[in-house]
């Protein structure tokens, strides 16, 4: 046949048939036969901040997801909502970089079925500290040991009986 390459033997042929296939119907869904549960968002390599909702699909008969960050985990999912397993999760449980989320499809007696993994960078901002007051001023000492202020105030004690005193 003209213009057919003939080094292109039968298993390179199956290969990429098995390829296309996978990308036109999306053997990524998790309900194709996966046992692992796949990743909705966030999706690998994402920058997260604050509270952040964690999806999957997992695969049929999966009992709940478990959820973990570094490996620590972090929270269960125990039903589905809309067909995805989600758990809300503050980022600032960890420190500001790059972290490991893990989701584990577990069946009814609590064995994993399977798991996956993506990456994703945590970027919180730091409070804008809050400025502390000055101390109030203290008074300095003269050289004769008395008390240096700002304020001088003069009392005047009056005396009906004498007139006016200062002091």
């Amino acid at each position: 046949m003209p213009g057919t390459n003939k080094r292109l033997g039968f298993g390179v042929c199956a290969a990429l048939t098995t390829l296309v296939a996978l990308l036109l119907f999306g053997a990524h869904t998790g309900a194709s036969g996966s046992s692992s549960p796949q990743w909705v968002s966030p999706t690998n390599g994402a920058t997260v901040s604050g509270t952040v909702t964690l999806k999957v699909t997992a695969p049929s008969g999966t009992r709940s997801v478990r959820f973990s960050v570094d490996g620590a985990s972090i929270g269960t999912a125990t039903s589905k909502s809309s067909g995805y397993w989600t758990l809300s999760w503050n980022s600032k449980s960890v420190s500001n970089g790059s972290h490991q989320l893990t989701a584990a499809a577990l069946r009814s007696n609590g064995s994993v079925r399977g798991s996956s993994s993506i990456s994703v960078k945590v970027s919180n901002v730091s409070p804008t500290p809050t400025p502390t007051p000055s101390p109030t001023a203290t008074p300095t000492r003269t050289a004769g040991g008395v008390p240096a202020f700002d304020h001088v105030y003069l009392i005047v004690f009056e005396n009906k009986e004498y007139g006016s005193i200062v002091g």
